[in-house]
């Protein structure tokens, strides 16, 4: 089991959601582009045996917490009991994603560039809920199994978006790794729920709030990783 979760951190940098509430914004003057953070709730579900959704939320996160700006990002997860987990960093004029867990100094990162997973796009459909106007977008990914490179894994996602976290999709031309770029061209916006399925589990995110906020740009800048050893993916 020890070889699922660095794989999991590979397989799941999209986000991957779902419930029935919907978040609000907290901003009464909207900029044309998203600033700011959100707050999402991660829950698991469909699991193997030997496993339970409290030792997942434990583990992995049962919260994220992202900060935005100009498409430069922070991810950062936190358990059940508050303790900070991992941390993302996307730094887009690196064109680099960062990746670590608080109890390890090694960073591990990957080059947005190289598209290494291709992403199937299924549909995408507008959909009015609770009087707000959101985005549904279906997705399939193939990803080698770093374990067996003969096997293929395959994720299914719906992303839930709102058209007003808009996002300009030139900020990512060049985040090709998953078709991310396409993927963002398409939506124009971000995700408040996700639905992931995966090879092992289910991972549902869900924005519990939307806080339109000036980041300052030490909040997102990765330079304190520079003194850590880095694995590239």
């Amino acid at each position: 089991m020890k070889n699922f979760f660095p794989l999991l951190f590979v397989l799941y940098v999209l986000l991957g959601c779902h419930s029935s509430k919907r978040a609000e914004s907290t901003s009464a003057s909207e900029p044309a582009y998203f600033e700011g953070e959100i707050h999402y709730s991660i829950s698991y579900d469909s699991l193997p045996e030997y496993l339970n959704e409290k030792y997942l939320k434990q583990n992995l996160g049962a919260k994220m917490i992202l900060v935005y700006k100009n498409g430069n990002q922070r991810k950062e997860f936190y358990s059940e009991n508050g303790e900070l987990l991992s941390t993302r960093y996307l730094d887009l004029q690196q064109n680099k994603s960062f990746s670590f867990q608080v109890d390890e100094d090694t960073v591990t990162w990957f080059d947005i560039r190289k598209p290494d997973t291709h992403v199937t796009f299924s549909e995408l459909s507008d959909t009015i809920i609770g009087n707000k106007d959101y985005l549904v977008l279906y997705t399939t990914v193939r990803t080698p199994n770093p374990n067996d490179k003969k096997e293929d894994f395959e994720v299914k996602t719906q992303f839930i978006n709102s058209k007003q976290l808009a996002v300009n999709p030139e900020w990512f031309s060049n985040y090709r790794e998953g078709n991310f770029n396409e993927l963002i061209g398409m939506t124009k916006s971000l995700s408040i729920e996700t639905h992931t399925y995966g090879p092992f589990w289910n991972t549902s995110y869900s924005a519990d709030s939307i806080i339109w906020r000036t980041v300052k740009d030490n909040e997102i800048e990765v330079g304190r990783l520079k003194d850590r050893p880095m694995i590239e993916l």
